[in-house]
């Protein structure tokens, strides 16, 4: 795990959360749902990349929490089932 992302996860430990939201870049998005899905944090994002969205909708299926993707991430990747 890079540097950043291990700092945002201690943050997320340290300081618990009920829940993330992501409006950075679509690139950092798949380290923040990582660490909220360690922190047990619900986790939405922007993102309209498809790679990520499909890379957080892994994510989500081990996870307890409500992810959401953005509409516009959901109209790119229609062809699968929304998240929980």
């Amino acid at each position: 795990m890079p540097a950043t992302r291990r700092r945002f996860a201690a943050h997320l430990a340290a300081q618990p959360v009920d829940a993330v939201i992501s409006s950075l870049p679509y690139y950092c998005n798949v380290g923040v749902a990582e660490a909220a899905a360690r922190a047990r944090a619900h986790y939405f994002d922007l993102t309209e990349d498809v790679a990520v969205t499909r890379a957080v909708r892994r994510i989500a299926a081990d996870a307890g929490q409500a992810f959401v993707r953005s509409a516009a991430s959901r109209r790119a990747s229609s062809a699968s089932p929304p998240t929980r």
